[in-house]
């Protein structure tokens, strides 16, 4: 049976970069990517979207970061002025759980443009939440159960048990992605679809539907079928690199004379001529 999530062809990707690009040639500086199916500028490499397997590292941070910072928003939000001192109290909680439990500091409170004080639910946004990190937060969120359930109540009884049921599941569902537990792509479908509707249940104000989101929910099950094991696909061992590339492109004289894709293969080439090396020299 052919799946109704298909993902799109390389010849539709290409069509979506001329029509871009023709928008570029015309004089528009904003592109609309909802009107091009995500895309916001031109395909830099010609691959597949089937060959080119979801990144659980990334997505796994991306995830965490979506889904913790509503807590957080809604902690400042309902920060009762008739009890004293209830949002320091709460924020000191919370910046002493992620530092002494996740081993997280998060950016000074007046961080933000012209020193303006940001919310707390920012503050954790911009924190550059790694992996590691993003992983202790799964791993002890029933920790943060206990902190969300301290008095003064700032959650219902009823939405605590949501907010329990929507990591629970977020939990099950990274570590189903991440085994070599079997899962088709409409099974797969079945449980993010529920734990989309938990999500929704909690009625939190407007949450961006990232990239990751959209993945996690719609795709990663077809790669899942396919590939088993999604960590076995994953960056890690190339995500050490990122600086070195990032300079590189910042300081390359060619930069994109030979076309967008001419940098990212340069590197990619130098990057497994460097691992062959490496590995001969081990003989």
């Amino acid at each position: 049976m052919e799946s109704v999530f298909k993902l799109p062809t390389l010849e539709e990707i290409k069509a979506e970069s001329n029509s871009i690009l023709e928008e570029i040639v015309s004089g528009k500086t904003h592109i609309d990517p909802s009107l091009h199916h995500g895309m916001k500028a031109q395909a830099c490499l010609n691959i597949e979207p089937k060959d080119m397997v979801i990144d659980t590292l990334h997505m796994k941070m991306g995830l965490v970061k979506t889904f913790f910072k509503p807590n957080l928003d809604t902690i400042e939000t309902r920060q009762a002025s008739s009890i004293p001192n209830v949002g320091l109290k709460w924020t000191e909680m919370i910046n002493n759980f992620l530092k002494t439990k996740i081993n997280l500091n998060l950016l000074e409170a007046t961080r933000g443009w012209n020193g303006e004080q940001m919310s707390l639910g920012k503050r954790f946004s911009k924190s550059m939440v790694n992996y590691n990190e993003s992983s202790k937060i799964l791993n002890r969120r029933e920790e943060l159960f206990v902190l969300l359930e301290t008095e003064p109540l700032l959650f219902s009884v009823d939405e605590l048990l949501t907010i329990k049921s929507v990591w629970d599941k977020l939990f099950c569902l990274i570590s189903l992605l991440t085994s070599e537990i079997p899962c088709n792509e409409f099974q797969w479908r079945y449980l993010t679809s529920n734990f989309s509707d938990t999500f929704q249940n909690l009625n939190y104000p407007k949450v961006n539907i990232t990239s990751y989101i959209h993945e996690f929910v719609i795709h990663a099950g077809y790669y899942k079928e396919v590939f088993g094991n999604l960590d076995r696909c994953s960056t890690f061992s190339t995500e050490y690199i990122h600086k070195v590339n990032r300079q590189t492109a910042n300081t390359s004289t060619n930069a994109y004379r030979y076309g967008v894709d001419a940098l990212p293969k340069q590197l990619l080439s130098r990057h497994h001529q460097l691992k062959c090396m490496s590995h001969e020299a081990t003989l």
